[in-house]
């Protein structure tokens, strides 16, 4: 039989081993360190961004702590004002039920037929503080 000869046989295990070698040898040392590093890259960015997105957001929700800490302080001057104005006018004798619906009638149809350009134009002048509107 031919192909068990001795003379076949022996160059085909040397080119096989040398072959064997050889793509062993490049995936060893060249193409699995290239790839390992790349893992390592993706790791190290990715674990950058998800540090950075969570200072990101830390610093988020403290701004926004504060914002609705402020945003509760001022409420509550405001509401301590509406109860002090209230105090005050409960000893005049207005009839305060005709003023809010006029107040509540005016505001829907503020809303109602106004637009940006008009609500910007519209100016108010308390007469407390005697303002002297501009002539345009």
């Amino acid at each position: 039989m031919p192909q068990l000869d001795f003379v076949i046989i022996f160059p085909q295990i040397f080119w096989l081993c040398v072959c064997f070698a050889l793509f062993y040898f490049i995936l060893t040392f060249i193409l699995l360190p290239n790839f390992l590093k790349a893992l390592k890259i993706r790791r190290f960015i990715l674990e950058k961004n998800l540090q950075n997105f969570e200072s990101i957001i830390n610093l988020n929700n403290k701004s926004e702590g504060k914002k609705a800490n402020l945003l509760n302080k001022n409420l509550l001057r405001l509401s301590s004002n509406f109860l002090n104005l209230s105090r005050k006018l409960s000893h005049l004798s207005l009839n305060s039920q005709i003023i809010d619906i006029k107040i509540a009638k005016a505001i829907l149809n503020l809303f109602l037929y106004c637009d940006h350009n008009i609500l910007n134009n519209i100016l108010f002048y308390p007469k407390n503080l005697n303002f002297k509107p501009k002539s345009r």
